[in-house]
């Protein structure tokens, strides 16, 4: 039998809630290296965060974050992502993205950069500026949109999604990664990775340790189930 873990709706929402608060314009000094709180170009403008709704891709499940801003700096998407799953497994507190925009250091993790696409260069100030003046050409090519949305969809996507299966990099670095070290738990473990991953998991039952972990997790929660019933351990 196929067995197959769809994305919770209210985890996706929160998602969204938590990726939200990168709206804007923030100092980012923690999201990326050898910047201080200090340095005026630490600061940097977030002008939309899209979270595209699940798709599933040989029983692996999948997300696209899409995120528009002014300008990046090194490491900043992976960090901002990395903190955005840190959150959602309950393994950082909600207010840590905002603690992160302070002159405190917070060392965040780097998510895996299978998955990192630079995927379109905006100058629409300077196209406004100097696009149709006459002397010089835009440099923005509406016409190329459509092939390159074809492009991503038909040929970088499907590697991505042929690379984690293969590699597993994401799996691997949400169980044995920086990121459980980084963190204070405020939740178990597992009940969280389920939300993040739960496809894969499904995928991967048949090893002898994630099969392990699938059974402590349901015997963890019988025993929930007893406690909330009054019954004896």
């Amino acid at each position: 039998m196929k067995v197959i873990f769809l994305f919770l709706a209210e985890i996706l929402k929160l998602i969204k809630d938590v990726s939200s608060e990168y709206l804007g314009s923030h100092n980012f000094h923690n999201f990326t290296s050898g910047k201080k709180f200090t340095d005026p170009s630490a600061r940097r403008h977030i002008f939309s965060i899209n979270i595209a709704d699940p798709f599933i891709k040989e029983n692996v499940e999948f997300t696209i974050i899409t995120i528009k801003g002014q300008s990046f700096m090194l490491h900043q998407i992976r960090k901002m992502i990395s903190l955005i799953i840190a959150i959602v497994r309950g393994i950082a507190s909600r207010d840590t993205i905002q603690q992160a925009y302070n002159a405190d250091k917070i060392d965040v993790p780097k998510a895996p950069p299978l998955g990192l696409v630079l995927e379109k260069l905006h100058y629409d100030r300077y196209d406004k500026k100097f696009g149709k003046d006459g002397q010089h050409e835009a440099l923005m090519c509406e016409e190329a949109d459509t092939e390159i949305t074809k492009f991503k969809e038909d040929v970088i996507v499907p590697h991505i999604v042929k690379k984690e299966i293969a590699d597993k990099s994401m799996f691997s670095w949400l169980f044995f990664g920086p990121m459980l070290s980084r963190y204070e738990h405020s939740s178990p473990y597992f009940s969280i990775v389920t939300y993040i991953i739960p496809t894969l998991l499904g995928r991967l039952r048949h090893l002898p340790f994630v099969q392990k972990i699938l059974d402590n997790a349901l015997m963890n929660e019988l025993d929930d189930d007893d406690d909330e019933n009054g019954a004896d351990e």
